[in-house]
């Protein structure tokens, strides 16, 4: 279980401080229907080796698991968006192989959200 930087793959990256502050707000708020939010993103996830949260949900949560975290925010989409990245990092933090995380380029434009990619590990 572990998310490392890209920069730096000996560099452990945990949600602390403020930012664990808005997950632990958001899980409250979701409460139970985290467990469908975690099992949809996992299922995303399984089998790749790249994913950018910010191209992961798709635009219209509508009757998807995603649209609690949507409703949990106010119905304020930016907010959504932010809740959204804590959730996903949170996974990717929980998830048995190891990830790194940086935040990418496109274009020569700055991505959104974080990319994460599959990271080789002595144990994988």
């Amino acid at each position: 279980m572990t998310l490392v930087a890209v920069e730096d793959s000996s560099r452990e990256l945990h949600l602390r401080g403020e930012l664990r502050r808005k997950y632990d707000a958001i899980a409250v708020r979701i409460g139970p229907a985290l467990v469908p939010i975690k099992a949809q993103l996992n299922a995303m996830i399984d089998g790749s080796r790249v994913q950018t949260s910010s191209w992961m949900p798709g635009s219209d949560w509508t009757n998807t698991p995603f649209q609690m975290i949507y409703d949990a925010s106010g119905r304020d989409q930016e907010e959504a968006a932010k809740n959204f990245g804590l959730i996903v990092w949170k996974v990717f933090e929980e998830r048995v192989e190891t990830w790194a995380s940086a935040h990418g380029m496109k274009d020569g434009r700055k991505i959104r959200g974080r990319t994460y990619f599959r990271w080789p590990s002595p144990t994988d």
